[in-house]
C-alpha cells in the first residue's frame, strides 16, 4: 500500500526503488509524449494525438493522468478518461493509454498500476475498462467485459474488452454499454 506525501503524491516503496506517482503536469507534456513514443513505436504519434484528444474533453479529469517516478526520472505514465456506463454518468473510466519505459531498471508496473487503481477508486469511480490482448494479459483482478454484461459502445479493434470492478462489495452492478470516448474508436 502507498504512503502519502506531504504533497499528496502516492509513494511506494519496492525492494530496491522508490516509485512516486503524481497526476501529470503541463512540464511533463513532452517526456510523456517520449515514453508514449517509445513504448508505441509505429503507432507512437497516434497515440500521442489520441492521448493529447483524451485530455481535451470536458469529461477529462487531471487527477487521473499519472506519472510515475523512479530515480526522479518519469518511468511511467497512465490516462484514465471517464466513462458513462448504462446511462448513468462517471461511473467507470477506461484506461488508455499505458506507458512504461523499459530502460529504467527495477520498475515495478504492477505496483504502478496498483496504486493507480487505487487513484481511480478514490476518485469516486467504480469499473476500470480497457482494451486488452486477452482477459490474462489485462492483468489481475480484470475479467471479460462482455461476460459481465458489459459492451463497449464502439472501438477494440479486435482487441478483447475488460473491465476490474474497484468495489466488488457494493452489489449488483450497472451492466449495459459503455460509451467509449470517441479518440478511442
Amino acid at each position: 500500500m502507498p504512503l502519502l506525501s506531504e504533497t499528496g503524491n502516492m509513494i511506494r516503496m519496492t525492494e530496491t526503488k522508490a516509485i512516486k506517482i503524481r497526476p501529470e503536469n503541463l512540464d511533463d507534456r513532452a517526456e510523456v509524449a517520449r515514453l508514449l513514443a517509445c513504448t508505441y513505436r509505429v503507432d507512437g504519434v497516434k497515440v500521442i494525438e489520441s492521448t493529447s484528444k483524451l485530455r481535451d474533453l470536458p469529461k477529462h479529469n487531471p487527477a487521473l493522468s499519472l506519472v510515475a517516478e523512479q530515480g526522479g526520472q518519469a518511468a511511467g505514465f497512465v490516462l484514465f478518461t471517464p466513462v458513462d456506463v448504462a446511462g448513468k454518468e462517471n461511473d467507470g473510466v477506461i484506461m488508455a493509454p499505458l506507458a512504461v519505459d523499459q530502460k529504467v531498471e527495477n520498475f515495478d508496473t504492477s505496483a504502478f498500476l496498483e496504486d493507480a487503481m487505487e487513484a481511480v477508486k478514490n476518485e469516486g469511480y467504480r469499473f476500470v475498462f480497457a482494451f486488452a490482448p486477452s482477459v490474462k494479459d489485462a492483468g489481475e483482478g480484470f475479467d471479460d467485459a462482455k461476460q459481465k454484461g458489459f459492451n463497449p459502445s464502439a472501438g477494440g479493434n479486435g482487441a478483447v474488452f475488460v473491465v476490474k470492478d474497484l468495489t466488488p462489495d457494493a452489489g449488483g452492478s450497472d451492466a449495459g454499454e459503455v460509451e467509449c470516448p470517441e479518440p478511442l474508436v
